[in-house]
Formats: structure tokens, sequence, C-alpha cells
């Protein structure tokens, strides 16, 4: 399985992202994951339709310097959708990703630092 993660500007809009790779691509519920602040501003709060409350950022597998750049995008109003899926989706799911304006990650991670693009601080 590989992890597909993006941020979205919307919890609607995440949601959104959900149905379709659900309902679309056959995705189980259960292997997609929703990450966004509560309503107290705190990070890495969990959907309430996400079964796994325990999980965190750091339990996606992915590299820690993409864990750091997903929280703080989310401390920063986005909200992260990350989707466990078979090699041969990837593809097709960063398809649907982008066809719903997932972040560039890279671009705007400068900006979620308060720094200019190109002068991200690690």
């Amino acid at each position: 399985m590989h992890t597909v993660a993006g941020l979205f500007e919307s919890p609607r809009t995440a949601d959104l992202v959900v149905e379709h790779l659900v309902q679309e691509y056959g995705i189980p519920r259960e292997r997609v994951r929703v990450y966004g602040r509560d309503a107290s501003g705190a990070a890495e709060a969990r959907s309430p339709q996400d079964s796994d409350q325990e999980a965190s950022l750091s339990d996606l597998g992915l590299p820690e310097e993409k864990v750091r750049a997903y929280a703080e995008g989310i401390g920063s109003g986005a909200v992260l959708v990350a989707a466990q899926v078979e090699p041969h989706r990837v593809q097709r799911i960063v398809a649907a990703y982008q066809e719903y304006g997932v972040a560039d990650i890279d671009t705007n991670e400068a900006e979620w630092r308060g720094t200019s693009s190109g002068d991200a601080v690690d």
C-alpha cells in the first residue's frame, strides 16, 4: 500500500474528496483518514466519521519533513486527506486530488511558515 496525502482548503472540499475516493474509486472508508483543526484550533483533530481516532500524522508512514509540513498546513486551516491505496491506483488518486484543488505543499510551505517562497526554514 501507498499513502497518497494532500491538503485542501476547506472541510467541505475534503469531504467531497473522501466521497469521490470511496464512491468512484472504491477505496474502503477505513483506509481514508481526514485531519484538520478542531474547534479550539488544535491541529491533528480527526473527522468525526473516522473510526481510528488514535491515528496521528506520524502513523501515516510519510517522511518526517512532509509530516511537519502537513501539520503546519493543518495549523493554518487546511484539511489533510490521506488514503492508503494500491500502487496501481496512485496516479488516479493523485489526479482526483488535483481535480479538487489539492494544495502544492512545496509552494504553500513557505507561506505557512511565514517565509517567502523558496526561503522555507527547515
